[in-house]
């Protein structure tokens, strides 16, 4: 009987963190993609930022 009431306890607290990490994955992607644009060197050079040339 203890094996399935801690089973009954841990099942839905599992779900809960599963559902609430894919929740916070789904926000870093697209916090992630907002910040493509801007972190790209020419995202950076209109924001003023001097970008080296490693180019040779």
């Amino acid at each position: 009987m203890v094996t399935s009431s801690v089973g009954a306890v841990i099942a839905p607290i599992g779900q809960l963190f599963h559902r609430r990490a894919d929740i916070a994955l789904r926000h870093m992607t697209g916090q992630t993609e907002a910040l493509r644009p801007v972190a790209s060197p020419r995202g950076l050079r209109a924001a003023g930022v001097t970008v080296a040339d490693r180019s040779g």
